[in-house]
């Protein structure tokens, strides 16, 4: 199961909660957050 799907239906369950991916993809092809996870932050690993 991936990330996204995780963060996915943990918001689904838990619509308060904060989510933050990180990404070592080369900015801007994983700029953003994942559709289905509303409110999430992506933050860029060196």
């Amino acid at each position: 199961m991936s990330g996204e799907i995780v963060a996915a239906r943990a918001t689904e369950r838990r619509p308060g909660l904060r989510v933050v991916f990180a990404t070592g993809y080369e900015l801007p092809v994983r700029a953003r957050a994942p559709d289905g996870v509303k409110g999430a932050a992506v933050l860029q690993k060196p």
